[in-house]
């Protein structure tokens, strides 16, 4: 990782980070189209269906992107969580995506994604369940407060860690769930 991106990013204190594509300035025009990045693209594509996922009347301004790699015959999962912007939780404020996306992008074999009907603030334990394999070019859009993870692989019939799996993950915010700094950012893209 460089330097100037670790910087950007926080990533050396954070361990992760995440970048935003804001659905808000036209992104249909074939300009627009031309002079946006291959994530970019993909978003403006999946928008039409991350819409028809989201609620009613819900308008969405910005998608969040981030991508996972995991060595073939290490993928030992990844644990269930709720997606969310974890920089409120300490002022004890959640805030999740209307809708969160996996985008498989590699060939390689490795855990499914499961999705359960609980979310962040029910009192029950999940009822339900499903089960979505890891195909390359294959999309998964589920609400984006719900509990999810991805389940081991089987180790015992996994190719020799050569490549990895490699998943792109987006979380679709709607205005009065988007994070305080990138309002900002939405802000001053609109004057």
């Amino acid at each position: 990782l460089s330097l100037s991106l670790s910087l950007k990013t926080n990533y050396r204190s954070r361990g992760y980070f995440s970048f935003w594509s804001s659905l808000l300035s036209d992104t249909t025009t074939s300009a627009a189209v031309a002079s946006s990045t291959a994530v970019d693209r993909l978003v403006a594509h999946l928008l039409p269906l991350a819409t028809a996922a989201a609620p009613a009347n819900t308008t969405l301004v910005g998608a969040e992107w981030w991508t996972h790699s995991r060595p073939l015959g290490r993928n030992i999962g990844h644990q269930l969580h709720f997606d969310m912007d974890e920089r409120f939780l300490h002022h004890g404020i959640v805030r999740h995506p209307v809708v969160s996306t996996v985008v498989y992008l590699s060939d390689a074999p490795g855990g499914a994604t499961l999705v359960l009907d609980q979310g962040f603030t029910d009192t029950e334990f999940a009822h339900r369940g499903w089960v979505a394999s890891a195909e390359r070019d294959s999309v998964l859009m589920f609400q984006g407060d719900r509990l999810h993870g991805v389940l081991p692989a089987n180790l015992a019939s996994s190719p020799p860690p050569t490549s990895h799996r490699l998943t792109l993950m987006i979380g679709w915010w709607a205005k009065k769930q988007l994070p305080a700094q990138k309002q900002q950012k939405e802000k001053q893209q609109q004057q």
